[in-house]
């Protein structure tokens, strides 16, 4: 073999080397891309969810302390009633039936015994009166004392659950910074990149984490169409909404709010610190519910990885990756929705 040939030989095993080499190296940066992005948003969603359970615990606070005061001026409104309603079962058994019969009964004139029995009469419903009220107000302190006990319980099950997920907070920063460390420990050249490219994810994946654990608590019942078009011979209309309207829906989040939103035909785009999420756009047509526009990611890229729709699914199984839209004109349902340059088209129509 000439020497020309053992070059090109050489050259193309070298090749085909570093061609695997490389795919098992992309491999590798896959894997620990999926095992961090895993553990990020499951972390994002525990924040959230501690966030939310402490919201939840100063409404239930506000509320039990507010029980407590009505509680407070009911027993006091029925020690009030109580003694009002003794002192008038004290006269009434003192000059009770035989007395009230015996002023009806000692009338002089008709006019008199009318007289006489409006007096009577207003006595006993007056008696009556106070004993209604009392048995009320024993009923309502009943209710809130029931209504107080409530609110402590709910207190105490939400105390309990943001320990819980602190403890599985806790459990995943561990997870993390685990795997964190085996990567780190990669020894010669492919350790110096995967500690590079550690630091390069540690910069995006919690802003994407925390984009997908948020994404439908976001206040998408604000978004409205840019502009609206209709089409009377077909009885539909037609909504626009500009990438621009999208991204300021995910800013409203201040821990996503240098998120940048890119609409092009067929993809929805989130552009973050050192990351894309392109997603399609869906309608989710289910019976009974208010209509939901999904958005199914289907590329992920970031330094050196890049993710495909099969993974995304499998990483974001538990996320609500929807949004509901209302339709301007009312009767008017989503027919479709399509991503378009710039912006994403809504048809709606009859049904």
């Amino acid at each position: 073999m000439s020497g020309n040939k053992r070059f090109l030989a050489w050259l193309a095993l070298g090749l085909a080397a570093a061609f695997l080499g490389w795919q098992a190296l992309a491999s590798t940066y896959s894997d620990l891309l999926s095992e961090l992005l895993a553990l990020e948003t499951q972390m994002a969603a525990a924040y959230r969810e501690i966030e939310a359970l402490e919201e939840e615990i100063s409404r239930l606070e506000a509320e039990a302390g507010q029980r407590s005061r009505q509680l407070e001026g009911l027993e006091r409104e029925l020690e009030e009633r109580r003694a009002r309603l003794g002192e008038w079962l004290n006269f009434y058994y003192r000059r009770g039936p035989a007395p009230f019969l015996a002023v009806l009964l000692g009338a002089d004139s008709f006019d008199d015994f009318t007289t006489r029995y409006t007096l009577v009469s207003y006595l006993m419903r007056e008696g009556m009166k106070r004993l209604q009220e009392t048995e009320a107000t024993v009923a309502g302190v009943e209710q809130e004392r029931a209504a107080v006990a409530q609110r402590i319980a709910a207190l105490q099950a939400r105390r309990q659950e943001v320990t819980a997920t602190a403890e599985r907070l806790a459990a995943l920063k561990a997870q993390k910074e685990a795997v964190l460390a085996r990567a780190r420990s990669t020894p010669g050249a492919e350790g110096e990149r995967v500690r590079e490219l550690l630091a390069d994810w540690e910069k995006s994946l919690p802003s994407l984490a925390c984009l997908v654990a948020n994404f439908g608590r976001l206040p998408w019942d604000s978004l409205a169409p840019d502009r609206v078009e209709t089409d009377y011979s077909r009885l539909e209309g037609r909504a626009y909404i500009s990438e621009q309207g999208l991204e300021r829906i995910v800013a409203s989040d201040p821990a996503l709010a240098e998120l940048k939103v890119r609409v092009q035909a067929g993809a929805v785009t989130v552009v973050g610190p050192g990351y894309e999420l392109s997603g399609r756009l869906e309608l989710v047509a289910e019976p009974g519910e208010a209509q939901r526009i999904r958005f199914v990611p289907f590329r992920l890229i970031l330094p050196e990885a890049e993710a495909g729709e099969e993974l995304l699914a499998q990483l974001f199984a538990d996320y609500d990756l929807s949004f509901p839209f209302s339709s301007p004109y009312p009767g008017l349902k989503l027919k479709a929705v399509e991503a378009r340059e710039g912006e994403v088209a809504l048809t709606l129509g009859l049904r």
